[in-house]
């Protein structure tokens, strides 16, 4: 379950952004017009697909920092 997290969290940033996306784009045209439903249909796709760039910053993150980690551990200790 640990394994490769860092792949795991950018994936899961790229199903929430492309669900909310989805379902905002379904509020906005299944809502009657003059109601509203386009403007929220449009905040709630906004709104997940730039909320998921934390999750996706961070699955980089770790990806990178375990990349170093795994390239220290291979080689002899010229770093301290």
């Amino acid at each position: 379950m640990y394994k490769n997290i860092g792949s795991k969290l950018k994936g899961l940033a790229k199903f929430v952004a492309i669900m909310g996306v989805i379902f905002g784009a379904l509020i906005a045209l299944a809502g009657p017009s003059g109601s509203g439903a386009v403007l929220t249909g449009i905040i709630i796709g906004l709104t997940s697909f730039i909320g998921s760039w934390p999750l996706y910053g961070f699955g980089e993150l770790i990806e990178k920092v375990s990349y170093i980690a795994n390239k220290m551990k291979n080689e002899p200790d010229q770093h301290l």
